[in-house]
């Protein structure tokens, strides 16, 4: 319509095939007029074919979509990448589609955790078992025995070289590539609900029922910290992205940040109405999210 022929327009027009081809009727029609419809495909966004097809795939409308761009620029390399890609969206699994089911004996998982790569998954169980799975296959790489009880709670060292898990009383860390346990951590007094990696990897975290949150030299299994400042189990720790302070969520209804170097409090929150389940610092580390009777969203101190 520009007068600007080049071949990412016959990607375009195959677009348009397509699109008319999934939904029975063209993106823009012109409502009879001649001159709106050359104003419709210089203008106007091609409407939704989800809306038009509820049961279609995401995945199938994003690259018609993509093809349609209004900059050429914006569309796919060539017509063969377009093609490609829209087969794969045809053939991939509906949104929702269980990929891989993996089972712990007596079938009760407790904690799941990605490894930082994206291609294993370790999970905790009622077997007293930590499981590392290959996502891609489904394959189980590795059972880790050491734990005498149920595991609730698993996490991947940043780097995604070591896997800790808690137990009753205890953390254990283990070689993910070999399964080896490497380091035992025993300073809890009962269930440990939470482990997190600092990002650094340096230092491990753990929140208990013994209602402290502890921190371990990863390396030498030391104890660098001991917060006693919850009145109930601790059921969520997490870091900020520096690595300075901690945030724990417990029992007691309350989220409470902690700087690691002196264990000094420097915020309680106290906007729960139930046990806190989750916490979680934004990227920029300004604010931290919790999780307990709802989800809440408060600015952290730095």
């Amino acid at each position: 319509f520009m007068g600007q022929a080049e071949p990412a327009s016959d990607q375009y027009a195959l677009a348009i095939m397509v699109y008319q081809w999934l939904c029975g009727e063209p993106p823009f029609t012109g409502h009879g007029s001649i001159y709106a419809l050359p104003y419709q495909h210089m203008s106007e966004p091609p409407p939704s074919l989800c809306q038009r097809i509820p049961t279609l795939s995401p995945s199938i409308e994003r690259v018609v979509m993509k093809a349609l761009a209004k900059k050429s620029g914006e569309r796919f390399a060539s017509m063969p990448v377009f093609a490609q890609a829209l087969e794969d969206a045809c053939t991939a699994p509906p949104i929702g589609t269980t990929l891989l089911t993996y089972e712990h004996l007596g079938g009760v998982a407790n904690a799941v955790a990605w490894s930082p790569d994206g291609t294993r998954v370790a999970s905790g169980g009622g077997d007293a078992t930590v499981r590392i799975w290959d996502v891609a296959t489904g394959q189980t790489l590795f059972i880790l025995r050491g734990h005498t009880s149920l595991v609730l709670a698993v996490g991947w060292s940043p780097d995604g070289r070591l896997l800790a898990s808690g137990s009753d009383g205890e953390v254990q860390v283990w070689e993910a590539s070999s399964g080896k346990q490497v380091r035992r951590y025993e300073g809890h007094t009962s269930w440990v609900n939470a482990v997190g990696w600092s990002p650094d990897g340096r230092l491990l975290a753990s929140g208990s029922d013994d209602n402290t949150v502890q921190v371990w030299d990863a390396s030498s299994g030391k104890q660098v910290r001991r917060y006693e400042g919850h009145t109930s189990s601790v059921l969520a720790v997490g870091w900020s992205p520096d690595g300075r302070l901690l945030a724990s969520g417990s029992d007691d209804n309350t989220v409470q940040v902690w700087e690691v170097s002196t264990g000094r409090v420097l915020w309680i929150y106290h906007g729960h109405f139930t046990s806190v389940f989750d916490v979680v610092w934004s990227p920029d580390g300004k604010q931290i999210a919790s999780a307990g009777n709802l989800v809440r969203v408060w600015e952290a101190p730095y």
